[in-house]
């Protein structure tokens, strides 16, 4: 019963490594060490955030649009806070939170396509 149990074992071991070695793999199937197929077009996809000086920034709110969204948030938030200056920071507004000594608090970033507000320090 033993050599039953142990000739079933060796038989299974070997069809393991036919199986290991003998059936094609699909890693191998475009070339070794070649991620994704050398040989083969695959269209590349381009990063969203990579700098690209031919695409416009397309700007849905103007510099005092800004600025009254985020009084407008900041009231309701603190009064004692208020708005300081809005600088145009390419794809969007850099608004300056001050308080009452005209100190700067936090530094808001106002998206322009989207108006989404984002902490910029």
């Amino acid at each position: 019963m033993n050599s039953k149990i142990m000739q079933s074992a060796r038989v299974g071991f070997v069809l393991l490594l036919a199986a290991l070695f003998l059936l094609p793999s699909a890693a191998l199937a475009c070339g070794y060490g070649n991620s994704g197929g050398a040989d083969y077009y695959t269209p590349q996809r381009q990063n969203p955030y990579a700098p690209n000086p031919s695409r416009q920034v397309v700007t849905a709110i103007s510099a005092d649009q800004a600025k009254d969204l985020v009084s407008r948030q900041i009231t309701k938030l603190n009064p004692n806070l208020s708005v300081g200056k809005v600088n145009d920071a390419g794809s969007y507004y850099e608004v300056e939170i001050v308080n009452n000594k005209n100190e700067i608090v936090q530094v808001l970033g106002v998206d322009k396509a989207t108006a989404l507000l984002s902490l910029l320090n």
